[in-house]
């Protein structure tokens, strides 16, 4: 890992392990240079993925109520993990 990173090749009991450029790890996607755009794209697609649904589920537009909505089903998914990504910028 890191900016330098040559992959090298793994072998247990001769067989090669796949080589992959993103790894997944307690929901977070890091690639091998280690960077976060693959978990930004996915957050911010689940984020409007849900932000959409509310929309189209509950009839109601008043404000307010979509804000307590978006504040119980979206923020939390914009704020899973993001000190950790975060914090290496």
């Amino acid at each position: 890992m890191g900016r330098s990173y040559d992959s090298p090749l793994y072998v247990v009991n001769d067989v090669a392990l796949r080589v992959t450029d993103v790894a997944n790890d307690l929901g977070v996607q890091v690639d091998s240079k280690l960077r976060f755009s693959h978990q930004y794209e996915h957050v911010v697609a689940k984020a409007h993925q849900t932000a959409s649904l509310i929309l189209r589920c509950f009839e109601c537009r008043d404000p307010n109520v979509l804000f307590r909505e978006f504040i119980t089903y979206v923020r939390p998914i914009l704020e899973y993990s993001s000190s950790s990504s975060s914090s290496l910028y």
